[in-house]
């Protein structure tokens, strides 16, 4: 199985929203990550038929079959499992009422979808409200459920825009592990600002910066270029200000053994004669990359 995307772009009122994206996924996690307005949603329509490129192809290679979305949006999209950013339920169903309606909207004959909710129910660990009225459900739960409507039917492609949003970190690893596990015998795509969460899950991370790809390789090959340019920087508590306004600072902790500050910081030159390198994590490299951490100027 085989997603090719090629030079597909999108344009709102003028704005480029993606410029000549071409990518290609085959089974497992790929992380689609970037700050918020970069693409991903766009990317994620466009998959879905939600919204249709300026330009570009989208072509899916299954089972000796040639499928393209332009030409044939239904056989293509019968491939696809989607979980949108902001959950689209019925808030006066039931969860089994739900996801029964799915089922249907997915033709599935009946027996085939009772075992398949069945299963998902019970892996997502939504069989203790499965009569509940939507309505009536926390953040997290809708969640699960918007995910669980997702892979009704065991799509080949999982498209997933943010799958972990208000969730605790408990829920998170929840989904996660279940995600990876899916992913065994599927092509995920994980669209995300959040690096924790797919750091150690995804086979390639996509950067996507103002709608173009700017990196598309395995987290090693990423984290590599930044080796030597990741600091961890003691300071006393009344220098951690006027760093701050010299370094990107990405994160502050106390060393509880000398009291110090330690601050750990993003800079291509050694910040100070007691700094001592560590090895960079993808959190490091997306915020070397994307800058979110400006340098202070109070």
């Amino acid at each position: 199985m085989k997603l090719e995307i090629r030079n597909m772009s999108k344009s709102f009122k003028g704005y480029p929203a993606l410029r000549d994206v071409s990518v290609s996924f085959e089974t497992g996690i790929y992380a689609l990550l970037g700050p918020n307005g970069s693409g991903k949603s766009t990317f994620m329509n466009i998959l879905t038929d939600n919204i249709i490129p300026d330009s570009g192809s989208v072509y899916l290679a299954i089972d000796g079959k040639r499928l393209s979305l332009g030409d044939d949006p239904g056989s293509f999209l019968n491939h696809i499992g989607y979980m949108p950013q902001e959950a689209r339920l019925y808030p006066d169903f039931t969860v089994s009422e739900f996801c029964e309606y799915v089922a249907v909207l997915k033709n599935l004959p009946k027996a085939e979808a009772n075992r398949n909710i069945s299963d998902i129910m019970r892996s997502l660990e939504l069989d203790d409200i499965k009569g509940k009225k939507i309505r009536t459900l926390s953040g997290g739960m809708k969640q699960r459920l918007s995910l669980a409507q997702a892979i009704i039917g065991s799509p080949d492609i999982l498209l997933l825009d943010e799958p972990t949003a208000g969730l605790d970190p408990k829920q998170r690893i929840s989904i996660r592990n279940f995600i990876s596990r899916t992913a065994l015998s599927k092509t995920v795509i994980y669209a995300t600002h959040v690096v924790s969460d797919i750091e150690f899950i995804a086979r390639d991370i996509i950067m996507l910066k103002n709608g173009s790809v700017i990196e598309n390789a395995p987290l090693g090959e990423l984290t590599k270029k930044i080796e030597g340019k990741v600091w961890i920087l003691p300071c006393a508590e009344t220098e951690v200000q006027k760093l701050q306004k010299s370094y990107r600072v990405t994160n502050i902790a106390r060393d509880e053994d000398s009291g110090n500050v330690l601050l750990r910081v993003l800079s291509d030159e050694k910040p100070d004669v007691s700094a001592k390198t560590v090895a960079p994590t993808l959190e490091d490299y997306y915020l070397y990359v994307f800058d979110d951490i400006p340098v202070s100027t109070e």
